[in-house]
């Protein structure tokens, strides 16, 4: 998704030199190395970068940190700084509209050099003259004032629209209907994302799968609303005690994937004690009868000699198989 969003980007074209750049926010708490830079169609060459807020423009302001702390506060701001004119070394004072998508850590900007505005004020001043020779002086200050919001205000609603549409398409292409957690998609895109942070940084992520205990049973005996049911409790109580929000994942039938950004072995006997009390907690209730269930589960993580995130779900997908063979209503790990 981010490669394709990276692909419209930079084939999109919009008026006065305009153009949208993303950063990454590595850290909220700014500093050196706080953001990484993702797409810059103005500078292409440095798309990578690592970014720091103590970095200056030519005036000695701040922009990186104005934006962090802007977005920070209330999600997104307009701010003014002086940055280099696409395709040109000129460099002009430059009013930005940016925004913070958080859960993929992205900041989204777009903007304008205030120079490149002038032709569209005279136009539109030529169209009202007139009109303005009718008017007190103040008032046309006004107008072209106006001019300048209402075009401003055409971007920012296009970009409210936009991201709407966005999230009911996305919540369409990674959500489970049924349990209201990612689904299959979702989790590999996940998984693949974490792999590149870990090869990049080193970062550990626990991989764990895990499904219902005599799922099938269950079906065949109460149904198989009773059996969706109760994918839909555990689904809500694993969700509760897992480490982050858009950690789960059905994997298919009663499958699921945990993926969870932390290391597996500093807490991992909490971490499989969690995860079996939790579901032997959760309870079902059908004509007075609460049906109780138990999982097995396969934890793994990812290995400096992993090449791709294939890998790490095998050798969960293999740990899952022991707990099965061992009895079942168990966690195994395989490192």
């Amino acid at each position: 998704m981010k490669e394709h969003i990276a692909k419209e980007i930079y084939d999109s074209t919009y008026s006065e030199n305009s153009y949208i750049w993303v950063n990454e926010v590595l850290n909220y708490e700014g500093g050196d190395d706080y953001a990484i830079r993702r797409i810059h169609p103005n500078l292409r060459d440095t798309v990578g970068t690592k970014l720091s807020t103590n970095m200056t423009d030519v005036k000695g302001t701040t922009p990186y940190k104005t934006e962090l702390e802007g977005v920070k506060q209330h999600g997104e701001l307009f701010f003014t700084y002086y940055f280099k004119k696409m395709g040109s070394e000129t460099i002009s004072e430059k009013l930005t509209y940016a925004k913070l998508y958080k859960d993929f850590d992205w900041i989204v900007a777009m903007g304008i050099h205030l120079d490149d505005m002038n032709g569209y004020i005279d136009t539109t001043t030529g169209q009202s003259t007139r009109i303005v020779r009718r008017i007190a002086p103040v008032f046309v200050l006004s107008i072209l004032g106006l001019f300048v919001i209402h075009s401003l205000l055409l971007v920012y609603l296009e970009q409210r629209r936009n991201k709407k549409s966005e999230h009911v398409l996305e919540q369409q292409a990674y959500q489970d209907p049924l349990t209201g957690v990612g689904n299959r998609r979702y989790g590999l895109m996940v998984i693949k994302d974490r792999f590149i942070q870990f090869k990049r940084m080193q970062t550990s992520t626990m991989v764990a799968l895990f499904d219902v205990d005599y799922f099938k049973q269950i079906n065949d005996t109460y149904g198989h609303d009773i059996g969706d049911r109760c994918l839909v409790q555990l689904s809500k109580s694993i969700s509760q005690v897992i480490c982050t929000e858009n950690a789960l994942f059905r994997w298919g039938g009663d499958e699921f994937l945990i993926a969870c950004p932390a290391d597996p072995m500093d807490e991992l006997e909490k971490v499989k004690k969690t995860l079996l009390e939790t579901t032997r907690a959760s309870i079902v209730m059908h004509d007075g009868i609460a049906i109780t269930f138990t999982i097995s589960a396969g934890i793994s993580t990812f290995l400096p000699s992993d090449t791709s995130e294939d890998q790490v779900l095998k050798r969960a997908d293999s740990a899952l198989y022991r707990a099965k063979q061992l009895g079942r209503n168990r966690v195994e790990v395989e490192l």
